[in-house]
């Protein structure tokens, strides 16, 4: 072996003691990451930056290693038996090899003893699952089963009085977390489960690095079997000192087929950290300023109307009974040589005497009404077929020249209305809602029509005698649109639409369908603002400002009530 390569090894197995040293030493030095939170910079821990820039040289020495493995190998591939060259690779592929192992060794030996001694200290561990520093399991948070936390992962400052919220993402079991849970199977205010070790509990909640400390008394709450709320019988944290506190979610805690809720997760569990203070937060959650919408409001506005909204109006009269359909017949007796039978299409539009007469080649047949040529066709053996019109079998074999005259009846087209996008058609036996049956006189053809077409959901109906008098349902000048298709086109006329005048008083007034929201100053715990409205009245409720309107008594409509806990009359 050369001794370029040599120096060059030993260079990086030098480089890697050197950085794995930093990577421990660092880690265990108090670099003061509480100025970086005042400076406004991002809170990143320079302890966890320092180890990621190791992680990426020892990454990077690891590849300079396998890159003079492949040189070993091509020098190798590439000897065409030269002994000299062979013993060369030989050289660089033990020593590369030696040096790989030299960095993955530094790396595993300093990670496992930082663990260790962060465990030991209390400081959340970083590494294990790679995701960021204080959570274990990551590959739970977000994109399997875990919507989200609070406190979030290596929060820092967090109130001892503190509690822990954890929405999932598809429903849980609530009696793998709590000890009881009340008649809907939600924790109202139970324990936690805390029977056996507590190494087994599904739910655990200690000092960083005392797993023994986990909290017994911690009352749990959910409304939907989604979002549980846990809330510590005690303080967490000390007066005097900020700590941090770890929670485990074990794979115990299943979905209500009882399958495991980490089942298809990366991980079978997930826990995270959070640094405690040593203050308690009394100070209840602020509306921030101008953080409700809608805006506040200083009065009612008030409508006056000019004019009053007026329905599109137009009306059918029927002069003549409206047509029903009848299928194409034959109306006589077949005219020609060999006849055997002839079946006309039900829908054949032509009518009067139809002549096929057979072509010089015996077998092709010409179809004409009044010397108009209908088309051609050949026949099937005796048989031939003319499609849209009529078919003729005969007895024996055409001949050229042969012709036949076939009277025919034309199939009878039903009459339609149209209105809008509704069609309906007149028909003997009505069989759907749109189908009409005309009477035996006009006045009751009419009566029948404006019973079928009152139905339209656009659109009212009255016969008066003879005609049928139509209004659109609703008032205003978009009626007019409405067409009614007969033997000509019309429309709906004399729509109008309501002219108002508003004069608004503070602010303009919010529809009846607008979404109330609130920004609060810090988060809140959601089982107090989530729910029927009786279950959160105590602190959130809407009501009717309308002077004399009820406040809980026995109302007739919502609007009268002055609190929405109201339900007509409830």
């Amino acid at each position: 072996m050369s001794r370029g390569v040599k120096k060059i090894l030993i260079f990086f197995v030098l480089l890697a003691g050197f950085f794995a040293t930093a990577h421990f030493a660092l880690a265990a030095v108090d670099v003061g990451t509480g100025f970086i939170a005042k400076t406004g910079l991002a809170a990143v821990d320079p302890r966890l930056i320092i180890a990621r820039i190791i992680q990426i040289f020892l990454g990077f020495l690891a590849i300079i290693a396998l890159a003079l493995i492949m040189y070993g190998g091509y020098l190798w591939m590439t000897s065409v038996g030269d002994e000299a060259q062979v013993q060369k690779a030989k050289d660089v592929l033990r020593n590369a090899i030696i040096g790989l192992v030299i960095i993955l060794s530094a790396f595993g030996i300093v990670t496992f003893l930082l663990t260790k001694i962060m465990a030991a200290t209390g400081i959340p561990q970083f590494g294990g699952s790679g995701g960021a520093k204080g959570i274990g399991g990551s590959g739970v948070l977000g994109s399997c089963s875990v919507e989200s936390v609070y406190p979030a992962s290596d929060q820092r400052e967090v109130p001892r009085n503190t509690a822990i919220i954890i929405t999932f993402k598809e429903a849980v079991n609530s009696a793998t977390i709590c000890a009881t849970v009340d008649a809907l199977g939600h924790c109202n205010g139970a324990n936690i489960i805390t029977t056996g070790p507590s190494k087994d509990w599904p739910v655990k909640i200690y000092k960083s690095g005392d797993e023994a400390s986990s909290l017994s008394n911690v009352k749990v709450y959910d409304k939907d079997n989604k979002t549980f709320v846990f809330v510590p019988g005690e303080y967490l944290g000390s007066p005097s000192e900020y700590l941090w506190y770890t929670v485990h979610l074990s794979s115990e805690i299943s979905k209500p087929d009882n399958r495991s809720i980490f089942e298809s997760c990366q991980n079978d569990f997930m826990q995270w950290a959070f640094e405690v203070s040593n203050k308690i937060d009394l100070a209840p959650p602020q509306v921030k300023n101008k953080g409700v919408f809608p805006p506040p409001d200083n009065g009612k506005d008030t409508v006056s109307v000019s004019s009053v909204p007026a329905q599109a109006a137009g009306s059918i009269t029927f002069r003549s009974q409206p047509s029903v359909y009848s299928e194409a017949t034959s109306s006589g007796a077949v005219v020609g040589p060999n006849v055997d039978k002839v079946v006309i299409d039900s829908n054949c539009s032509e009518g009067g005497a139809l002549q096929i007469t057979v072509k010089t080649d015996g077998l092709t047949a010409q179809l004409t009404n009044s010397g108009r040529q209908l088309g051609s066709a050949v026949f099937s053996g005796r048989t031939i077929t003319f499609n849209g019109f009529l078919s003729l079998s005969l007895i024996a074999d055409p001949v050229a020249g042969n012709s036949w005259n076939i009277p025919v009846t034309a199939v009878k087209e039903a009459a339609t209305l149209t209105i809008g996008q509704m069609v309906y058609v007149f028909v003997k036996n009505p069989s759907a809602p749109n189908h009409i049956r005309p009477g035996s006189t006009l006045n009751w053809t009419a009566s029948n029509t404006a019973a079928v077409v009152d139905a339209h959901p656009d659109v009212g109906a009255v016969a008066v005698n003879n005609r049928v008098d139509i209004k659109a349902t609703l008032a205003g000048v978009r009626g007019n649109s409405i067409a009614i298709g007969t033997t000509t086109i019309t429309t709906l006329l004399g729509g109008a639409d309501r002219d108002q005048q508003i004069s608004v008083s503070g602010r303009k007034d919010q529809p009846m369908n607008t979404v109330i929201q609130i920004n609060f100053n810090e988060a809140v715990l959601p089982t107090t603002i989530a729910g029927a409205s009786d279950q959160v009245a105590n602190y959130i409720r809407v009501v009717n400002a309308a002077g004399g309107a009820n406040n809980g008594a026995a109302c007739s409509a919502d609007s009268d009530c002055q609190s929405y806990k109201c339900d007509k009359g409830a």
